[in-house]
């Protein structure tokens, strides 16, 4: 299913990559399957007690950021159509391609100096790839560069590296404001794991 829908609607990403030399689809880098059917991410979505469905196609431009109200899953935000800057889908995992980062400094200033509540202002940019409902199997992107976000440690993404307790390394972060040459971004648990597969 994954595949078909990967090499029709994107015929410039391999269906197949290779790892270890054993030739595997995205899914491979997932413990669940695609959440893509027919081409497009199908998410129902229910405002003010009405239900529709919402379609993210692959390719479609679109920001993920992490959902406040559910912390384990990233909203998935249309740039476009008829849905433009409105909420389009929701997953554990999401795969952007020619990724951008992007920090609103005006949301970040009431978080840290007026608010102290969390408002949506960081996110990534990018055109939509895939979603997945579980985390990404880091150990099978050896090639990866792991990239965060917090708005009390800086003002924009930044390198990190993590202990075996997660804390992070301060003396090595490094500010990130594009992709530094990886087609792809994965956005999933805590961190964006740009890669190029």
């Amino acid at each position: 299913m994954f595949q078909n829908t990967l090499s029709f609607d994107t015929p410039e990403i391999d269906e197949f990559n290779t790892f270890n030399e054993t030739e595997c689809s995205l899914s491979h880098y997932f413990d669940s399957e695609s959440l893509i059917t027919d081409g497009a991410l199908h998410t129902e979505i229910t405002r003010k007690d009405k239900t529709e469905t919402r379609l993210t196609p692959i390719g479609s431009p679109v920001d993920s950021y992490r959902n406040l109200n559910m912390p384990k899953y990233f909203s998935i935000r249309s740039r476009d159509g008829e849905y433009k800057g409105k909420v389009v889908g929701y997953a554990q995992s999401v795969i952007i391609r020619n990724p951008s980062f992007v920090v609103g400094e005006k949301s970040r200033q009431r978080i840290i100096n007026i608010e102290f509540k969390k408002n949506v202002h960081a996110f990534c940019r990018g055109e939509f790839v895939n979603a997945f409902n579980s985390s990404v199997i880091e150990s099978r992107l050896p090639n990866s560069l792991r990239v965060s976000y917090s708005p009390y440690v800086a003002g924009h993404f930044y390198t990190v590296e993590r202990d075996e307790t997660g804390a992070i390394n301060k003396r090595k972060m490094k500010p990130v404001l594009d992709s530094l040459g990886y087609e792809y971004a994965i956005v999933s648990g805590s961190d964006v794991l740009l890669t190029n597969f």
